[in-house]
């Protein structure tokens, strides 16, 4: 088999290792340590560890009749 070439010449054996599902895995950990750090930093500050995915507690609905 032929080795593959780049614009700069030859590719090493690690370089043609790199496939498409590594870069995704690598992006998925980067991402991960990303929020988690940002996160940590963010939580750090204001000293509430709690998360709440729509940035405030949603309080129940309280459903009134229409009737007076």
């Amino acid at each position: 088999m032929a080795e593959a070439e780049s614009a700069h010449g030859k590719l090493s054996k690690v370089d043609q290792e790199w496939n498409a599902n590594r870069f995704l895995v690598l992006l998925v950990v980067v991402l991960g340590v990303a929020f988690a750090i940002i996160y940590s930093i963010a939580s750090l500050k204001s000293g509430d560890w709690s998360w709440y995915p729509f940035a405030h507690q949603i309080d129940p609905h309280v459903i009134e009749s229409s009737q007076m």
